[in-house]
């Protein structure tokens, strides 16, 4: 076998400490990429409300499924999992 002319560098091990490197400051890299974003783009004041209601309606839906989960029990069939779980397992809304 012909020699490389040096060690050979295995990827899996290069790639899982990137990884694991970029795990350790994910939060930190949300804030600055958000940053980034928001002072890239162009906000108007009504897509910022627009955002806002958007973010509003999820945040409530996710407060009202969490008083419905018990963890390390049975599958929710209460709150907001009886409502919507039709159009996950419709999704062509038939």
């Amino acid at each position: 076998m012909p020699s490389s002319g040096g060690l050979r560098r295995n990827p899996a091990v290069s790639e899982s400490n990137v990884l694991a490197r970029l795990a350790r400051f994910r939060v930190f890299l949300g804030f600055v990429f958000g940053a980034l974003v928001w002072w890239w783009s162009t906000p108007t004041p009504q897509s910022v409300w627009a955002g806002a209601a958007v973010a509003s309606v999820g945040e409530a839906t996710r407060v009202w499924a969490a008083g419905h989960l018990q963890k390390s029990r049975e599958v929710t069939a209460s709150g907001p999992y009886r409502v919507f779980h039709y159009f996950a397992l419709q999704p062509d809304g038939s």
